[in-house]
C-alpha cells in the first residue's frame, strides 16, 4: 500500500473508531452536488462530531498521527 493509502486509511479507521458523526441540523448533506473541479468531489459540508466515550481524547493523544507516519 502506498504511504498516501495508508495514512487516509489510519486517518478514517481512527475517526470511525473515535467518534459518532451526525448531519448539523438545518444543513443537510447532498452527495449528488459536486464542485464541479475535479467532477468527483463532493462540495464541503459540516458535521458534528461526539466522542464515542469517555477515553477517545486520552487514547488519541497517547499516539498521534504525526507518530505513525515517521514509521
Amino acid at each position: 500500500m502506498i504511504v498516501a493509502e495508508r495514512e487516509i486509511w489510519l486517518t478514517i479507521s481512527r475517526m470511525l473508531w473515535a467518534f459518532n458523526m451526525y448531519e448539523v441540523p438545518g444543513e443537510p448533506i447532498d452527495l449528488r452536488e459536486y464542485d464541479g473541479l475535479s467532477g468527483r468531489s463532493p462540495i464541503p459540508f459540516k458535521i458534528l462530531l461526539e466522542a464515542r466515550h469517555a477515553n477517545v481524547a486520552k487514547v488519541l493523544e497517547m499516539c498521534p498521527l504525526e507518530s505513525l507516519s515517521q514509521e
